[in-house]
């Protein structure tokens, strides 16, 4: 059993689901309230399909106090912001590779 799963099965009580959203076809990202060694947590995780009828929780994801939840608002607000203002770059080789497809032909 692989170690997220294995701590899932180790919580205290039936996690809360707060929302999911598809990802892929295959996966979705799921939010949910946990308790686990007594703390209430907030669980933000990919869960993958597995055959073909139930999803299971990956390794990729986190899990936050929940006193850490408006911290995490802050950062994902101020990303957003910068995506709707233009100000995010895109990685050196991404925009090498970019210019290089869309360079004006002459």
């Amino acid at each position: 059993m692989k170690k997220a799963t294995a701590k899932m099965n180790n919580l205290d009580t039936t996690p809360r689901l707060v929302d999911q959203f598809n990802k892929n076809a295959s996966e979705v990202i799921r939010t949910q309230f946990i308790t686990y060694n007594n703390r209430q947590l907030l669980d933000i995780r990919t869960w993958v399909l597995k055959n073909g009828k139930d999803f299971v929780p990956t390794r990729k994801g986190i899990c936050l106090r929940v006193d850490q939840v408006d911290s995490l608002k802050q950062a994902i607000e101020k990303a957003a912001e910068e995506i709707k203002s233009g100000k995010q770059e895109r990685p050196k080789r991404a925009k090498q590779i970019y210019d290089k497809v869309h360079r004006k032909r002459g």
